[in-house]
């Protein structure tokens, strides 16, 4: 078994591990913890620093918050409602529509029609039968141009 001598803690670090985890040493880092022990039963000033963040953690352990007043609530919801930006006209129209109750069967009503438009058109790539053969030909040669380049 080896004896491990406790690492050395100054003061200034004794007196940040109260301020961040308080005057109970069992809420400490481990590592740090035989050190700080050490460090208490040799140093008067570490003892009175920790007398002191024991009574600050006592006052802090019984403090409760006051109640806030009806009047602060009313001015801080007052306040919260002014802060909060103007709906839109067409966020107050939708709202007043149904919102998604009104979307949903519009666009459900263009994919049925976008489906039916699709299964009406020849799937051969032809187009529609009235057109001639030569129409068409002469079409394609007028919106290709002279040289025939797109």
């Amino acid at each position: 078994m080896t004896s491990e001598t406790p690492n050395k803690l100054s003061l200034s670090r004794f007196e940040e591990l109260l301020d961040q985890h308080g005057s109970d040493a069992t809420g400490w880092p481990a590592t740090e913890r035989d050190a700080a022990q050490a460090l208490l039963t040799m140093s008067a000033e570490a003892r009175s620093l920790q007398q002191r963040a024991a009574e600050t953690d006592q006052r802090l352990s019984q403090w409760q918050s006051p109640e806030a007043s009806p009047g602060f609530r009313r001015r801080l919801l007052a306040d919260f409602a002014a802060q909060q930006p103007a709906p839109s006209w067409l966020g107050l129209l939708m709202r007043q529509l149904g919102g998604a109750r009104l979307a949903m069967p519009a666009m459900a009503a263009a994919m049925v029609l976008g489906i039916m438009v699709g299964n009406w058109l020849p799937m051969d790539g032809s187009s529609v039968d009235d057109v001639a053969s030569d129409d068409a030909l002469s079409l394609l040669q007028y919106d290709l141009g002279e040289e025939g380049e797109w």
